[in-house]
């Protein structure tokens, strides 16, 4: 799992996709900020 808060379009390319926050740990969920594009990414292995 990754948390992004730049563009993130290195992720996809590696197999990650977007994931609820629910997924994330609390302290990621609550220090993403959604006005600069920040998510939730996983990556299945």
């Amino acid at each position: 799992m990754s948390a992004t808060g730049a563009s993130g379009s290195l992720f996809p390319r590696h197999g990650f996709a977007p994931a609820g926050l629910r997924l994330a740990p609390e302290a990621w969920a609550t220090s993403l900020d959604p006005r600069r594009g920040a998510r939730v990414l996983a990556r299945t292995l």
